[in-house]
């Protein structure tokens, strides 16, 4: 269980900085590295929340929110935020239903290289929405419809 983690704490260099450092990465990987420093390093555990907050409000990934609500707490005041929940869900949800029918036109169509960049569009929408299963079925779904090597 989570909660059994042994979570050593970090104590940074006294020229440490978190922004320079955060930098470096976008994306999943900038919200993990966020999200060890709040885990363990507690002089910046405040500051790396808020960036962290602030970096999974810029994606889809709701699961991922909760995940960072739970890890807040109250450490940051009352910071969740409901509507933007739902709006995100109902905006994955249109989109992935989207990405669906299209998909299906194209292989109606028998048009090979448009299933597989419709196959490779809902994997990198199930990659942004946290779907990381569903993403990998549809990357490897691409492959049976690539029509050159590069494919």
């Amino acid at each position: 269980a989570p909660e059994d983690r042994i979570i050593t704490e970090v104590k940074p260099s006294p020229n440490f900085d978190l922004e320079s450092y955060i930098s470096n990465y976008t994306g999943r990987t900038k919200a993990q590295r966020l999200r060890f420093v709040a885990e363990r390093v507690p002089t910046l555990q405040l500051d790396a929340m808020r960036m962290l907050l602030q970096e999974v409000k810029l994606g889809q990934n709701v699961a991922l929110y909760k995940e960072v609500m739970e890890l807040i707490g109250d450490k940051l005041g009352n910071a969740l935020d409901p509507k933007w929940v739902e709006h995100i869900q109902e905006q994955n949800n249109k989109q992935g239903e989207k990405l669906e029918m299209d998909l299906g036109q194209h292989k109606i169509n028998s048009i090979k290289e448009k299933v597989r960049m419709g196959h490779n569009d809902l994997g990198n929408h199930h990659y942004a929405a946290g779907n990381l299963n569903e993403a990998l079925k549809c990357f490897m779904r691409t492959r049976d419809y690539g029509t050159t090597t590069k494919h």
